[in-house]
Parts: structure tokens; C-alpha cells; sequence
């Protein structure tokens, strides 16, 4: 309310003033060659209408010299430009810093979009390469579980051929069964020994498997969590510049209509000057029309009474030269 006001007392003030100067020029020059076309009346007439009529020019100037000095005041270069075109401008300003604003946040939330495709695309990948390490860390857990099971029935069934074929042979001398007994002992601390070095050698390569895959899931978890954080953010920027796209428009949308409403009492306020500038010269004319008419009854008044004057006069000249 407090911009419409403004623009109708800034559109009201200016084309006014030169509205007002014009038909007072106007008035004036009428005035002026009503002075030209009626001569003064002769210096037999009456003192008190010519004393008006010089007061009634005289009271004319200073009002035409009031109202240039009012238009005049307006001082600054800007003093003929409504107040109204003035905030339009200011208005089409802020439209066009808030539509460059808008434009560079689509830019920026197109960027986004592409770099959480990307991001998404990562995901993707590092989910199928973690997939693959868990299907080969079974496949290797399970071959090493294979593996102990063969190692194991070998170790097993290598004592049990040789007490079986030590029954099948029957009671053989005792320097054999001494000799046998001793490389079957020395034969199951080997088997032993190596069954333990080979256990060992699993445990350790099993311990360094499952560490790398340890190490290895770890880092996926970690890389999915971070990746995770970064989708967060970008989701929460995106959102927050969606926010800050959805209030630009409704700043456009309103600023808009708050331009199409200026424009509108803009338009009512020209019409409205026009319709003053109309009226202003229609009642500079008719004040025109209404001395000239005054000034003929003033002349026309001195005539009737110089008319008397010089009746009396006559009348008495014939008096005093009648009896002669």
C-alpha cells in the first residue's frame, strides 16, 4: 500500500506542476492578448477599476512566478522522472539479480545431480567388487576346508593299511617286527609332523585370507559409510537448493504481480493526470473566458459613464451659454 501511495503522490506531483505551468502560460498568453486586443480606458475614467484591473495582472504574474518556482525546485536530475518509473526500474533490477541467481542454482544443482550419479555408479561398482571378494573368500574357505578334510583321511588311513597288513602277514621274526615298529613309528612322527606343519601353514594362511578379507571388508564398510555421508549431504544440498529454487520462483511469481499491480495504478494515475490536465485547462479557459467577459463589462461600464459624463457636461456648457 505504501508503493501505490508513493507512485500515485510521485506521478501526481510532476505531470501536475507542468500541467499547471502550461495552462497558466496558457492563461497567461490569453490573458495577454485579451490586454492587446481591449485598449486601457482613457485617463477621464474611473481610478478604482483601473487600479483593479492593474491589481488583478499584477496578482496574475505573481502566481505564474510561484508556479515556475515550485516546478523548479525539483533540483536533482531526476526531478521530471515519476516516482513510479523510478521503482519500476529498481523492481526489474532485482527481477534480473534474482533470475541470474535462479539460473546459477540450476547450474549448481545440475552439477549435483551428475556427481550423485557418479557417486551412485561408484556404490554400485564397489558393491559388486565387494560381492565378488565375498564369493571368492567362500569359494577359498571352502577349498581350504576341502583340502584339511583330504589331508586329514590321508593321515588317517596310512596307519590303519599298515596295522592291517601287518595282521594279514601272520607272526613274522622278531628283528622284522622290531625294524617294522620302528619306521612305523618313525614314519607316523613325520606324517604327524608334517600333518602339523601343514595345519599350521593353513592356520597361518588362513589367518592372513581371512585378515585380507577382514581388511578388505572393512575398507568397503568404510568406503559404503562414507559414500553413505556424501550421499546424505548431497541429498540435503539438493534439497536446501530445491528450498532456495521453490522461494526465487515465488519471489519471481510475486514480484511479478506486484509489477503487473504497479503498472495497473501506473495506468489509473496517467489517466487520472490526464483527466487533471483536461480539467485544468478547461478551468484556465474558463477563467480566461470570465476576465475577458469582466473586462468588457469593466469597459463597457467606463463607456456609459464617460457617456454621462460628457451629457452633464454638455448640459451645462448649453445652461451657461444660453441666456448669451
Amino acid at each position: 500500500m505504501s508503493i501505490s501511495v508513493s507512485v500515485v503522490s510521485g506521478c501526481a506531483d510532476l505531470p501536475f506542476a507542468t500541467s499547471s505551468a502550461q495552462t497558466t502560460s496558457t492563461s497567461g498568453g490569453v490573458g495577454g492578448s485579451s490586454d492587446s486586443a481591449h485598449p486601457p480606458p482613457p485617463p477621464s475614467s474611473n481610478g478604482n477599476l483601473r487600479n483593479s484591473h492593474q491589481n488583478s495582472q499584477q496578482n496574475h504574474q505573481n502566481h505564474r512566478h510561484a508556479i515556475s518556482d515550485t516546478v523548479a525546485m525539483a533540483g536533482d536530475d531526476l526531478s521530471n522522472v515519476p516516482a513510479a518509473v523510478i521503482i519500476q526500474l529498481d523492481i526489474e533490477k532485482e527481477m534480473r539479480s534474482s533470475r541470474s541467481r535462479f539460473l546459477e542454482q540450476q547450474e549448481l544443482l545440475a552439477e549435483m545431480s551428475r556427481e550423485m550419479d557418479n557417486l551412485l555408479r561408484e556404490k554400485l561398482q564397489m558393491q559388486q567388487n565387494f560381492q565378488d571378494l565375498e564369493k571368492k573368500y567362500k569359494k577359498a574357505k571352502y577349498a581350504s576346508r576341502e583340502l584339511a578334510k583330504i589331508l586329514e583321511n590321508d593321515l588317517c588311513g596310512t596307519p590303519s593299511d599298515g596295522s592291517g597288513g601287518f595282521n594279514h602277514r601272520g607272526a613274522p621274526e622278531s628283528d622284522d617286527e622290531d625294524s617294522s615298529l620302528f619306521q612305523r613309528s618313525r614314519s607316523l612322527s613325520r606324517a604327524q609332523k608334517e600333518q602339523e606343519m601343514r595345519q599350521k601353514a593353513e592356520k597361518i594362511v588362513e589367518k592372513s585370507e581371512n585378515r585380507k578379507s577382514e581388511e578388505l571388508i572393512d575398507r568397503l564398510i568404510n568406503e559404503n559409510e562414507s559414500l553413505m555421508i556424501d550421499l546424505e549431504r548431497e541429498r540435503k544440498m539438493t534439497e536446501s537448493l530445491q528450498d532456495d529454487l521453490e522461494k526465487n520462483r515465488r519471489m519471481v511469481i510475486e514480484r511479478e504481480e506486484t509489477l503487473e499491480e504497479l503498472k495497473m495504478k501506473l495506468n489509473k494515475a496517467e489517466t487520472k493526470a490526464q483527466q487533471c490536465e483536461s480539467d485544468l485547462t478547461r478551468t484556465s479557459t474558463d477563467l480566461a473566458m470570465e476576465r475577458l467577459r469582466s473586462e468588457a463589462e469593466a469597459q463597457g461600464v467606463d463607456l456609459v459613464t464617460t457617456k454621462r459624463t460628457l451629457r452633464t457636461l454638455r448640459e451645462t456648457n448649453e445652461t451657461r451659454s444660453g441666456p448669451f
